[in-house]
């Protein structure tokens, strides 16, 4: 039989070591031990001790997390949580079933921050909002987070929520914002080394590099990301290595029931498609992406980050296919979200968009006034990079008579 206590003294002592540069040990240690711990679990929800089951959810969270195993920790905290009577800390596993619901994609309304929770539970639920596109849901969380980080002095959860702060500002349009808070954190993780961390905060300087066309920078900075490695690959003009590494991204994120991470790889997947003139492929899993962010909106009441770049898609596949009445419906939902949203970017997007589907209607005055409205939202801070720019090239090529 398996010795409960004794394995939920492992993953407590273990649990410190996954936020510093004895990360990678003890995850190996973990994962052998992996089985061992279900079990432990399992036997300690089976005889009804809901604090050694809960003291177990509340140490290995972080490690379900880190090994994307985000369905199996929902599961297991909800599963601890729900084993009668009273005594553990429910705030902590409360938290866990919570962030690790809205990365899974199972998240409903009801996923609100437990009453009580500490610094680092807050800052999970915020930073799964953010993967997820929720933007309002995070804000408030991540500057209550970091202003109890800073109090403690824990380097570690101060590198998190400025990295979260980043990517909050890159989602609002801030990128000098998202600059500063981006390499505040990179700078903490690595003084702390924290692997996951460098790549967290890495990421969102390598989509400011993307936006402004450093792809060099963004490979660096994306490091093993198959995302972040398949968009540079994508931009680049190498489809066949892009094409390989959404591929892998999507399997590894269906394998961890990770919902962001597989809208991501099947956007790129879509993005590509199109690119190489692949109609079809691209709609197909540009729908797939849109059924899910509906289903969001519908839950929570509003649009998220994401839509507006899959309405954009949806959009220019349509005016390529000749279809100015659908790609204008598309671009206008677009620009409506972009709007509520708050995201400038997205809104030049969507204006783009408009101005295709009214060359393609012949209509040169709307398409020259929605570009230069674009334009005007992008600043000249942030053009639009030279290799995305071929939906605004083929509408001035229209307007030029030159197709």
């Amino acid at each position: 039989m398996i010795d409960s206590s004794y394995y939920a003294a492992l993953a407590e002592r273990a649990e410190p070591h996954l936020y510093g540069p004895e990360q990678c040990a003890w995850l190996e240690r973990l994962d052998l031990e992996a089985a061992n711990l279900r079990a432990a679990l399992d036997g300690a929800v089976e005889r009804g001790d809901r604090p050694l089951a809960l003291r177990l959810v509340g140490a290995l969270g972080w490690y379900w997390y880190l090994r994307g195993h985000h369905s199996e920790g929902r599961r297991s905290a909800a599963r601890a949580l729900a084993v009668p009577g009273t005594g553990g800390d429910t705030t902590r596993a409360a938290a866990w079933a919570a962030g690790l619901a809205i990365v899974a994609g199972e998240a409903g309304p009801d996923r609100a921050v437990p009453e009580g929770a500490g610094a680092r539970a807050r800052w999970f639920v915020a930073h799964a909002h953010l993967r997820l596109g929720d933007v309002p849901a995070a804000g408030a969380l991540v500057e209550q987070a970091l202003a109890a980080f800073r109090e403690a002095g824990d380097r570690w959860g101060e590198a998190a929520a400025l990295a979260s702060r980043a990517r909050r500002a890159i989602l609002r349009g801030d990128l000098t914002a998202g600059a500063r808070d981006g390499e505040r954190s990179l700078a903490v993780f690595t003084e702390v080394g924290d692997r996951w961390g460098q790549r967290y905060a890495g990421e969102q300087l390598a989509h400011l590099a993307e936006i402004a066309g450093d792809y060099a920078t963004a490979a660096r900075l994306y490091q093993d990301g198959s995302l972040g490695q398949g968009r540079v690959a994508m931009l680049t003009g190498d489809h066949d290595r892009a094409r390989e590494s959404f591929e892998r991204a999507l399997r590894l994120a269906v394998e961890r029931s990770d919902g962001f991470e597989q809208e991501g790889a099947r956007l790129g997947l879509a993005q590509l498609a199109r690119r190489t003139g692949d109609l079809d492929g691209a709609e197909a899993q540009l729908r797939t992406i849109l059924a899910r962010h509906e289903r969001l909106a519908a839950d929570h009441g509003r649009p998220f980050h994401g839509v507006t770049l899959v309405l954009a898609e949806l959009g220019f596949a349509a005016e390529e296919r000749g279809d100015a009445a659908l790609a204008r419906s598309l671009h206008e939902r677009g620009l409506a979200a972009a709007h509520e949203i708050g995201d400038p970017r997205a809104e030049a997007l969507a204006h783009e968009g408009l101005a295709a589907a009214a060359a393609l209607d012949g209509d040169r005055r709307a398409a020259w006034t929605h570009l230069t409205q674009a334009i005007r939202l992008r600043g000249p801070d942030t053009p639009l990079p030279p290799a995305e720019r071929r939906d605004v090239e083929r509408t001035v090529a229209t307007l030029s008579g030159r197709r």
